[in-house]
């Protein structure tokens, strides 16, 4: 390896090891993590999706790219710790990226004949809705979820298409948990309360404990089923005629294949999701009951607001029997 090789080697251990702010100055910071295959993990968002090192007149200078390909930033190594430069584009505001931590090492699980399921979780919620998202966190730790990690994705938009912030935030939030390696994605909207078996109940059902690559709603508003199994907990319905995105379970492929084809449709998120994820399968799975409860009376974007037809706050699944794994689509046929 020359020097150049050698140094981006250990710039590279040293961005994708630790978290860091992302201070665009005069206008948002945010924590920022990075993951090895040049995407941005935690922080991302339409102009900050990708990075790389690069020499920038005989100096490692670190690129920030947007989703379309696009330079954001370019910042200089300036010690350690510490990260400077300017926005390419629009306001050309000055940019500082600092090295908070250590990202903290997975606490090992010893001694688990059913490991537990390996899900990442996103929420989308922009900043004038703080309060109700902080009762919606609450509400999650106070379930058997209790301190798991959420990656909460703000939109920071000023633009005046509601909707279309409402899809940008949505793709960026499914981009971290895909980023996140995870077999299961969950995405949440920040206006629920849950069940209070939340993550037991998770890692009990069958259809994500067969290791399928499904697209599943923890919240029913009334779908028309087209198969039930009530020993398992779930029921199947056509995915193009789901609505909602209350709490939505994506396995990584199903994800992966949604965001590839994410700007094919001028769909609102629910309907995006749902109907990108039936070119895979054309049902989606459904949590009987429901594990989660829409609060309050009103759509954030002017729509109809929902209620879950079978919420059941204390209900518990049985205790799951060792690795079983039933083949659940032989069941729908």
């Amino acid at each position: 390896m020359d020097a150049f090789s050698d140094q981006c080697e250990a710039i590279t251990q040293r961005l994708t090891g630790s978290i860091f702010e992302y201070h665009r100055v005069g206008y948002d910071r945010r924590p920022m993590t990075f993951f090895a295959n040049g995407t941005v993990g935690l922080g991302a968002a339409r102009c900050e999706q990708f990075w790389q090192l690069t020499n920038h007149e005989s100096d490692l200078a670190l690129e920030l790219i947007s989703r379309d390909g696009s330079v954001t930033c370019q910042l200089a190594h300036k010690g350690e710790n510490v990260w400077h430069g300017r926005w390419s584009m629009y306001e050309r505001m000055p940019v500082e990226l600092r090295n908070l931590c250590p990202i903290p090492a997975a606490p090992r699980k010893v001694g688990c004949s059913n490991p537990e399921l390996s899900i990442t979780a996103v929420m989308t919620s922009c900043p004038e809705r703080r309060e109700v998202r902080e009762r919606t966190l609450q509400n999650l730790r106070e379930t058997d979820w209790g301190n798991r990690i959420v990656h909460v994705q703000i939109d920071q938009s000023s633009s005046s298409d509601r909707i279309g912030r409402i899809v940008d935030i949505g793709f960026q939030a499914l981009s971290v948990g895909l980023q996140s390696g995870s077999d299961y994605i969950l995405y949440l909207e920040d206006d629920l309360a849950f069940n209070q078996s939340f993550w037991h109940n998770l890692n009990c059902w069958t259809p994500l404990r067969s290791k399928r690559s499904i697209l599943a709603s923890l919240f029913n508003p009334g779908f028309a089923t087209l198969s039930e199994n009530k020993s398992e907990a779930w029921a199947a319905a056509k995915a193009t005629d789901a609505i909602c995105s209350q709490a939505l379970i994506l396995g990584a492929p199903t994800a992966r294949h949604i965001l590839s084809q994410w700007d094919t449709m001028a769909n609102p998120v629910d309907h995006r999701i749902y109907k990108l994820g039936a070119q895979l399968d054309e049902q989606i799975y459904l949590h009987t009951p429901s594990l989660v409860h829409h609060l309050g009376v009103n759509s954030l974007w002017g729509g109809v607001f929902f209620q879950a037809r079978d919420f059941h706050p204390f209900w518990r699944a049985p205790r799951l029997a060792a690795a079983r794994a039933t083949p659940i689509k032989d069941e729908h046929h």
